[in-house]
């Protein structure tokens, strides 16, 4: 029975796996330029990504030739759906947008990415400003302000597909922010690198979780963990430390393996454990950090933003962990077939869910 079971879970992660990425970075995004009556959006995806969303989601259908030519050319013959499907509002009144047009990004560093400019009136006196789409799928950042200066590294916040964004004061934008504010917004930013969109972070802490046969045990893989990754976002983040994303997304994949497989290898959790873990903290840190190079978490409110970024990580990591120990209690088991039907089983996926991201990263990034 054991055995079927580990082959089935094995079996779904295999062909699973390898459709599901790591947590997102900013090769989606959105800016908002207010200048005045005057609104800009600037809408920044993966041309062909971007094409292929907007074709599901319209009535027409493109011609072989713009189907198969550049991206920018089928997002241009779909411009009428990004404007049906973007939502800009003042007062709740939803705008009318017009199209500028759509350009390849130029940045060599981001091959294959798309920005879509739109463009609109505010009404007079308008109070509030709020974005929402329905054709950004997964999680994005959005960031609104004033003018057409560069945006604040700390100015994002993070929505989800069709999500809407909070409420903008035109008024207030560019105005100073005090850390407190800053700090409290962003909590959610760090929850959702956790949850939805930290499947990766969400499957090592589930592997910390099983290997924790006491509350001290979890305690401490996951104190270890928090502070390593804490620590090497922040000297990210300062300029101290970099590494390359082509190097930094497939050593995580093997940390959620190799956490997984010594699950099913030892029943204690050791002082070398321990020093794995925080090792693997150090390296999620810089997935974290390669996550934010499109945002930043520098400028005026670096302490402000780190602490409210990694308080809502330590939100999210919480979750999971709270998550998975109602489901294990919900099943009455005893410890010996606690290990038996849930460990074992549970951390075999994880491990073959890493392995798979792995292979994936490495060769098809």
């Amino acid at each position: 029975m054991t055995t079927r079971l580990i082959g089935l879970v094995v079996a779904l992660c295999v062909l699973f796996a390898p459709a599901v990425s790591a947590h997102p970075t900013a090769s989606t995004f959105v800016i908002i330029h207010v200048n005045g009556r005057a609104v800009d959006v600037q809408i920044t995806a993966n041309g062909r990504a971007l094409a292929l969303t907007l074709e599901g989601l319209s009535k027409a259908r493109l011609s072989p030739a713009i189907a198969q030519g550049p991206a920018r050319e089928a997002v241009r013959a779909l411009s009428a759906d990004v404007l049906r499907l973007s939502n800009l509002t003042a007062d709740d009144v939803r705008m009318a947008l017009t199209w500028i047009g759509v350009e390849d990004t130029a940045d060599p560093d981001r091959l294959g990415l798309v920005t879509v400019r739109l463009a609109g009136t505010l009404p007079n006196e308008a109070a509030t400003l709020r974005w929402g789409s329905s054709f950004l799928l997964g999680a994005y950042p959005l960031a609104v302000t004033a003018g057409s200066a560069n945006v604040a590294p700390d100015a994002y916040e993070w929505l989800t597909g069709s999500e809407r964004s909070r409420s903008y004061r035109p008024a207030d934008l560019g105005l100073h922010e005090p850390d407190w504010r800053t700090t409290l917004r962003l909590i959610p930013t760090g929850f959702r690198h956790i949850i939805p969109a930290g499947l990766d972070h969400m499957l090592f802490m589930l592997g910390l979780f099983l290997m924790a046969p006491t509350k001290r045990a979890l305690l401490l893989q996951v104190s270890a963990f928090t502070l390593a990754h804490s620590l090497t976002l922040a000297l990210a983040v300062c300029g101290v430390v970099s590494a390359p994303a082509r190097v930094v997304e497939p050593l995580i994949a093997v940390s959620i393996a190799w956490v997984a497989i010594e699950n099913l290898m030892t029943t204690q959790v050791s002082r070398a454990r321990l020093l794995v873990v925080f090792a693997f903290g150090l390296l999620h840190g810089l997935g974290f950090a390669g996550a934010m190079s499109q945002l930043g978490l520098s400028g005026e409110h670096l302490v402000a933003s780190l602490i409210g970024f990694n308080a809502g990580v330590e939100l999210g990591q919480l979750t999971v962990i709270a998550a998975a120990a109602l489901a294990v209690r919900a099943l009455r088991l005893p410890l010996s077939l606690e290990r038996r039907f849930v460990l074992r089983p549970a951390s075999a996926a994880i491990a073959l869910t890493g392995l798979a991201w792995a292979v994936q990263r490495t060769w098809w990034g």
